[in-house]
């Protein structure tokens, strides 16, 4: 299981914010793609998800609501991928972070 982080140039009140959009998120399977297979996800991986010969892709189980929270989160900021420790399904609210937050 994982948890998707989105992070986003200008968040609700016009400031860059990171926040997790999705958490426990069942992970149906991981591979890596062929480069020949193209572009998959546009940054669904984060700006280092490159890898040599091809790019990581992980199929997630998703409701409808998820799905469009990920790909609105994949098309106007930048996704990460988290994995969550085993036996972890603890659903914990988050605030998001900002610059004044992180460096407090």
């Amino acid at each position: 299981r994982v948890d998707v982080v989105a992070s986003f140039d200008q968040g609700p009140n016009g400031k860059p914010l990171t926040k997790t959009v999705l958490q426990n998120v069942l992970v149906l399977q991981g591979f890596e793609a062929s480069a020949s297979q193209g572009k998959a996800g546009g940054g669904a991986f984060g700006g280092s998800g490159q890898q040599q010969g091809g790019r990581p892709l992980v199929i997630l189980a998703l409701a409808p609501a998820d799905i469009e929270k990920l790909l609105f989160s994949e098309n106007y900021g930048a996704v990460w991928l988290t994995l969550r420790p085993a036996r972890d399904e603890k659903i914990v609210p988050t605030g998001g972070q900002t610059i004044e937050t992180v460096v407090r």
